[in-house]
């Protein structure tokens, strides 16, 4: 698939940070358009807790699917950048194309990032997920090799 993206991110004041992304595919023979814009404002070093908040949202439209992801993420780095912490919240409220169906999930995730040594580094992240009727559960282990 072919399209076009474009990104600009701006630090206007000490420690505000925002920027936006759009993206379109164009369509083709096999696949349809899609669209999407992403938005997004950080502020790092809250004051008396020291911690990096952003609050980010994203919109999406596709054949099939269309709706809306609000993004809350708190981080910290701690131990002078050899662990790293975060814990976030997503709302997703998504509609489906040509049905009255639609998805509404809550996601919640905390997060610890190990660099055990320079180039290399270790990550354990869990996730729930909320839906009407349905939980969901997802935990994430990586190690990660820099050459």
């Amino acid at each position: 698939r072919q399209g076009l993206t474009f990104q600009a991110n701006y630090n206007s004041l000490k420690n505000l940070y925002f920027g936006i992304r759009t993206g379109y595919r164009f369509p083709t023979k096999n696949s349809n358009e899609s669209k999407n814009i992403y938005g997004y404002i950080t502020y790092s070093k809250v004051p008396w807790i020291n911690v990096s908040a952003t609050i980010a949202t994203t919109w999406l439209q596709s054949s099939y699917l269309g709706g809306n992801i609000y993004y809350l993420n708190i981080s910290r780095d701690i131990f002078k950048g050899k662990v790293y912490t975060e814990c976030g919240y997503q709302y997703v409220d998504y509609s489906f194309a040509g049905t009255l169906s639609s998805l509404k999930q809550n996601i919640a995730d905390i997060g610890v990032f190990w660099r055990l040594l320079k180039n290399l580094t270790f990550s354990v992240k869990f996730e729930e997920t909320f839906e009407n009727s349905n939980r969901y559960s997802r935990l994430n282990l990586q190690v990660r090799q820099r050459f």
